[in-house]
């Protein structure tokens, strides 16, 4: 019998922050995660925009989530021998008449004014024509390195179990929870979109869509920056761009089509002045759990001493993450609290 501290079940985004933080604070942890084809992780930009969705939403208070997500990327770029993670400009070009008093709205608040410009008249050069834009202080992290590099991690350490997880396994004994031969005192529930199906968890304010996205090889006068208006373009760290994503409730197919393709290049036109023709280097899709609370799950499961759900990311998981993985490992080893708003069976 292997007695560890923690069991983390899923290797995606919210269980590689988790490892992470847990062994910072010494804890002794395994993961358990059968392969990383499901991981939508992989699919994603890795952008970290503290003002996203049509309302230039930002989590509160946003310089508590913003600090903690800057930190820890850089923290774990500098432990990885990775670059990680960059900051990065966004241009967001208007899609409709009211964004001008939105952005002003949401410039009320000092932290969301200092990384969110005033509205400008028109598009800068060789964007597409829009009726205004702001600038956005955001980031990108590159999550497919990220977490290729964990799993490594993970391997070399002997902390990986390759195994199919399921919860009706695992056993409640006196100081924590048994699973095959792991005997730990919590397990947490990582498992991204696949965590909708688990027993007592298919009620939950889920947020479930359906993502595609391109990598593009990069054409001459397209910018060093990233661009939105509906659609992203991103530049990526070896020339080529991520351009993306699709939205939609084509929940169990994760194999793009020819009408995701054509439906993001279409984007382009909206996006910059003059595309081109673009090589498309790669196409992946990928399923977002977010929630409607607005909140990540991450909260012990009413009944269960010692099992936890960590999911719900959405599509902020670079900026969201951090903070909740950071949170969590304090409460699994100092009893530190977890916050209401982050628990969706009383919030």
């Amino acid at each position: 019998m292997r007695h560890v501290d923690v069991i983390i079940v899923g290797q995606g985004l919210a269980g590689s922050l988790l490892y992470h933080a847990l062994t910072r604070l010494g804890q002794r942890v395994v993961v358990v995660d059968a392969g990383l084809d499901q991981a939508a992780s992989m699919a994603a930009a890795g952008a970290m925009n503290p003002c996203a969705s049509p309302r230039y939403t930002a989590p509160t208070p946003l310089n508590t989530w913003l600090g903690a997500a800057r930190s820890t990327w850089l923290g774990l770029s500098e432990s990885m021998g990775l670059r990680l993670y960059r900051r990065q400009r966004l241009i967001r070009l208007f899609r409709q008449a009211n964004e001008a008093e939105r952005v002003e709205q949401r410039r009320a608040d000092p932290a969301v004014a200092a990384v969110l410009s005033e509205p400008r008249p028109d598009s800068p050069t060789g964007l597409a024509a829009a009726p205004g834009h702001v600038e956005i202080d955001a980031g990108q992290v590159d999550l497919p390195a990220y977490i290729q590099q964990t799993r490594q991690d993970l391997h070399q350490r002997g902390n990986l179990l390759e195994a199919t997880f399921d919860t009706a396994d695992l056993k409640t004994v006196p100081d924590g929870m048994c699973w095959g031969s792991t005997r730990a005192r919590a397990v947490v529930l990582c498992q991204g979109a696949a965590a909708r199906r688990l027993p007592g968890l298919d009620a939950l304010p889920w947020r479930i869509s359906r993502g595609v996205a391109l990598t593009l090889e990069g054409q001459d006068g397209w910018p060093s920056y990233a661009v939105n208006r509906g659609k992203s373009l991103i530049p990526l760290t070896d020339g080529r761009y991520w351009l993306g994503a699709t939205y939609d409730r084509c929940l169990d197919d994760l194999e793009p089509s020819a009408a995701n393709q054509r439906e993001l290049l279409r984007a382009l036109d909206r996006l910059l002045a003059s595309p081109g023709e673009p090589e498309v280097v790669d196409q992946r899709a990928g399923i977002r759990a977010g929630s409607h609370t607005g909140f990540p799950f991450c909260a012990r499961l009413p009944g269960d001493r010692a099992l936890y759900l960590f999911s719900g990311l959405g599509s902020r998981g670079t900026l969201l993450g951090p903070h909740c993985a950071n949170t969590l490992a304090r409460h699994l080893s100092h009893g530190e609290s977890l916050p209401d708003a982050w628990n969706p069976w009383i919030s």
